[in-house]
């Protein structure tokens, strides 16, 4: 996917890092991330049911502020601004989803 105006793209995501290795979090928890989804529409709901959730900058900004509550990052999430068609989808190469690749062609469309 990318922007049809060429501005940066910035996912939501949710993370649980450990500030300080002194202290290790609690038992069944680690350091991780996940990037937040939205249901697909528009041109890629032929390649996956799910897409990034995509925020401006300025929603990205107050999603990463520290002292956001949840009803505010609800809102946030269920009203971001940045849809579907916004973008230009296209298929990218299954190796994607091999764990350690890392190449600039898998920005680039593929048959």
């Amino acid at each position: 996917m990318v922007p049809k105006d060429g501005k940066p793209l910035f996912f939501a995501g949710l993370s649980n890092v450990r500030l300080n290795s002194d202290h290790p979090l609690p038992e069944g928890t680690y350091d991780g991330f996940v990037i937040v989804t939205d249901a697909s529409s528009g041109g890629m709901v032929d390649v996956h049911d799910r897409r990034p959730l995509a925020f401006r900058a300025d929603e990205a900004q107050e999603w990463l502020d520290p002292s956001i509550d949840f009803e505010r990052a609800s809102h946030l999430a269920n009203n971001a601004v940045t849809r579907s068609d916004a973008f230009t989808w296209f298929r990218v190469s299954t190796d994607v989803n091999k764990v350690g690749n890392n190449e600039a062609r898998f920005n680039e469309p593929h048959e």
